[in-house]
C-alpha cells in the first residue's frame, strides 16, 4: 500500500439564513483571532467575509455572512485536521457573536494523493484497470477505443446513517495533481516525492437533519473526518490487497 500521502483539507458550513449581523463585529472577531493564535499573519477583508490565513498560506480559515470553515494544504495525516476543526469551534464559542442557526450543509473534503516507492504511471494505471475496470478489454472491443487515461467518480454515497459522500479517484502525474486539484501551490511542488501517485477525493456531507446546536455540530464534523479516514483507507485495501 502507498507509504507516503498528502492532503489538502476543507471544511464549510454554509448557513440557511444570511448572518447579516456578522458585518457589525467581523473586527472584533478577526482581532480575537490573532490574539488567540500567533500563526495566522495575513488578512483579506471584504463587505460580507473575512479570510484570515498563516504567512505561506498553508491553512486559512473565513467567516462570512453566509458561510464559515477552512482549508490546510500540504498536510500528512486526519488528526491535524480534527485538531484544527476544534480550535476553529473554540474560537466561535469564545466569541458569541457569530450565530450558528440553521444550516443547509456540513461539508468535509480531504483531497489525498498517495505515493508509494515502487510505482509508476503504468503500474498505477494497471492496477485500477484490473480492480475497478475489470471488462475493459471487452469494452475496447466493441467500441473501438483504446482505454489510455481514466478516473472514476461515485456520488451520493449513503454511509450508514451519518451522512452521503461523493468520491473521485484515478492514477495521476504530479504535474497534473498540483495544476488539476491543488491550486498549484508550492507547498505541493515541495513535497511531492515522485512523478505519479494515487489520486483520492473524499467529500462527506450532510444536508438535511441538520438542527443542532454548536457542540453536536463540532462533534459531527470531527465524525465525519473519521469517516473520510476509514472510506479512505478502504480505497487503499481495495486496490491494494
Amino acid at each position: 500500500m502507498p507509504d507516503i500521502r498528502i492532503i489538502k483539507h476543507t471544511l464549510e458550513i454554509r448557513l440557511k439564513v444570511k448572518n447579516f449581523s456578522f458585518l457589525d463585529f467581523k473586527g472584533q472577531l478577526t482581532d480575537a483571532i490573532f490574539s488567540r493564535n500567533n500563526t495566522f499573519t495575513k488578512i483579506k477583508m471584504s463587505d460580507s467575509r473575512v479570510d484570515i490565513a498563516n504567512e505561506n498560506l498553508t491553512e486559512f480559515i473565513f467567516f462570512s455572512t453566509d458561510n464559515f470553515g477552512m482549508q490546510i494544504d500540504g498536510s500528512q495525516n486526519f488528526g491535524e485536521f480534527k485538531n484544527k476543526t476544534e480550535k476553529l469551534f473554540k474560537t466561535i464559542k469564545q466569541i458569541e457573536k457569530y450565530p450558528i442557526r440553521d444550516l443547509i450543509r456540513v461539508g468535509t473534503k480531504s483531497s489525498i494523493l498517495n505515493f508509494n516507492s515502487a510505482d509508476n504511471l503504468n503500474n498505477l494505471k494497471k492496477i485500477f484497470r484490473d480492480k475497478m475496470f475489470k471488462n475493459y478489454e471487452s469494452f475496447e472491443m466493441k467500441t473501438g477505443a483504446k482505454l489510455v487515461d481514466f478516473g472514476f467518480s461515485f456520488n451520493d454515497c449513503s454511509h450508514g446513517n451519518n451522512g452521503k459522500f461523493n468520491i473521485l479517484m484515478g492514477p495521476v502525474t504530479k504535474e497534473e495533481a498540483i495544476n488539476k486539484f491543488f491550486g498549484k501551490k508550492p507547498v505541493y511542488a515541495e513535497n511531492f516525492t515522485k512523478d505519479c501517485g494515487t489520486y483520492c477525493e473524499i467529500d462527506f456531507y450532510q444536508n438535511s437533519g441538520l438542527d443542532i446546536d454548536l457542540q453536536e455540530l463540532e462533534n459531527l464534523c470531527k465524525d465525519n473526518i473519521d469517516s473520510i479516514e476509514h472510506i479512505h483507507q478502504g480505497f487503499l485495501k481495495y486496490l491494494y490487497e
